[in-house]
Parts: structure tokens; sequence; C-alpha cells
């Protein structure tokens, strides 16, 4: 029979050190099972609830999306105005009317043979007046004052006619198909 090869003298802490390293190694497989099966108990314990969590949200963007935003705003405010105002205008004035004239005169007459003669004549009449003036008017008027304004204003705002709805909508199918 043939005879085995000698054995190199230097053998032992060339087989130890082998043997350390298989046994490191061992150890390092097993660490590493270990994590994976904490990592697995984690997501079993862990994901279902996040998973029906995401589903919930879903289910809410989803809602939100279609739902409108309602709010009051409320305006308490002075506002300050000053301004000019240009008048340009043409008004025709009319005059239709009569004036009357009463009116008693004396008039002083030197007559050779009787003298001195005072003589008064009354007079009475009514003159017409017909009047058409036009009236050109120009005018700048300022305003200045401020306003008080006090408002309660409802605002509706429909979500989904918005660029925002359809995505909260994608969001929401996007986490709903993530939970199941």
């Amino acid at each position: 029979m043939s005879k085995a090869p000698p054995r190199p003298s230097n053998w032992k802490p060339a087989f130890i050190v082998l043997c350390f390293f298989t046994l490191l190694s061992l150890a390092a497989n097993a660490f590493l099972l270990w994590l994976v099966w904490n990592g697995w108990q984690i997501y079993q314990r862990e994901v279902p609830p996040l998973r029906e969590q995401a589903g919930e949200m879903g289910r809410s963007l989803q809602a939100a999306a279609e739902e409108p935003i309602e709010l009051d705003v409320d305006i308490h405010e002075v506002v300050p105005i000053h301004l000019e105002v240009p008048i340009e205008h043409t008004l025709t004035v009319v005059v239709d009317d009569n004036v009357t004239v009463q009116k008693d005169f004396t008039v002083d007459f030197d007559l050779p043979v009787v003298g001195e003669v005072s003589k008064t004549f009354p007079l009475r009449f009514d003159v017409p007046i017909h009047i058409e003036t036009p009236v050109h008017i120009s005018l700048s008027v300022p305003i200045s004052d401020a306003v008080p304004i006090d408002l309660d204003v409802p605002i509706v705002i429909d979500l989904y006619d918005t660029a925002l709805g359809p995505e909260l909508a994608r969001l929401g199918q996007w986490l709903e198909d993530l939970a199941e």
C-alpha cells in the first residue's frame, strides 16, 4: 500500500487558524440568520397595522378629493379712499316767466299860463321772458374718507375641480393598492 505523505511540522498552527475561521464563519452565519428571523418577526408584527393604516389613509384621501373645502373668512378693515372725481357737464338753464312791471312815475310840466303842473302816470304791463342758456360745468371734486368694511365671506373650493383633487385621488388609490 501506499503511504500517506508526511505531515509538515508546522501543521498545528495552520489547523488552529482554520478551525478559528470556520467557527467565526459559523457564528457570523448564525448571527445573520438571527437578524433575518427577527426582521421577519418585526415585519409580521408591524406591517399589517401599517397596511391597514395605509388603506384608511388612502380611503380618506380619496374622500377628501371629492369633498369641497368650506370656510368663512371674516373681513374687518377700514379702507381709506382718496380720489378726485372730475365732473364735466353742460346744463341748459331755461327761464320761462312773465315779469310784471308796476311803476308810477311823475312828470313835472312848466306851463306858461298855469305854472308848474305835476302829473302822475301809472305804468302797468307784463313782460314775457323766455331764455335758454347753456351752462358748462367743469369741476374736480376731491373725496377723502375712510370706509369701514365688515364682511363674512363664505368660501367653497371644490377640490376635485382643482389640480390637487385628481392627485389626492391618485395618491389615495396608490395607498389602498399598497394596503392590499
